[in-house]
């Protein structure tokens, strides 16, 4: 059975819905997996990198993940926290059995657009998430991962979001697997082993 490790923070535990609405979760009964989760609400790049050394997750067929909002969230620039982000995907690269292509980045939820921020400055919020994806999907170039973008998602339609105002209903998460993250985990885990 295909074995799939979420590394993440909120958006990866599903904060504010049931587990099972999670978009792991989903994804996991999409392709028939098992699904780890390493991820809590709150934790930027250097937290879930510490979790991931003292959890010490089994390696998987499909690593993905999904970090950098909470980073942004303090104000840190893409620019100051890279060698944090590189030195996680590298342990990602390391869970996936050494295979860069069986990790897939993926994009952080621009947030501006959640009731949460209607009293904060929405046009730099959005810049700075632009620019943290930005910096994501080069890492993600650079090093021969996959790349998934949920973060699209919600460009295209508004956002449905939990009672928080922030993060993302069961609707949202499907919407996530059904467009993009289910799709990209299908292609690798189908893909043939090196």
């Amino acid at each position: 059975m295909t074995r799939l490790l979420c590394l993440g923070d909120s958006y990866t535990i599903g904060e504010g819905v049931p587990t099972i609405e999670s978009w792991p979760a989903l994804a996991a009964r999409r392709i028939g997996a098992d699904v780890e989760i390493v991820a809590a609400t709150g934790w930027t790049v250097a937290e879930l990198t510490e979790a991931v050394d003292d959890v010490a997750p089994a390696p998987a067929d499909v690593v993905t993940v999904l970090v950098g909002v909470n980073d942004q969230y303090e104000g840190a620039e893409p620019t100051e926290r890279e060698g944090a982000l590189s030195a996680l995907l590298d342990r990602a690269t390391r869970l996936a059995g050494g295979d860069p292509d069986r990790v897939l980045c993926l994009t952080i939820p621009d947030w501006s657009t959640t009731p949460f921020a209607a009293d904060r400055d929405r046009s730099a919020i959005s810049a700075a998430v632009g620019r943290w994806n930005a910096a994501i999907a080069r890492l993600a170039t650079e090093r021969g991962h996959r790349l998934a973008d949920p973060a699209r998602v919600w460009q295209n339609r508004p956002p449905s979001v939990v009672d928080d105002g922030l993060h993302p209903s069961p609707e949202a998460y499907r919407a996530w697997v059904d467009e993009e993250i289910g799709p990209a985990i299908e292609a690798i885990a189908r893909r043939p082993e090196r």
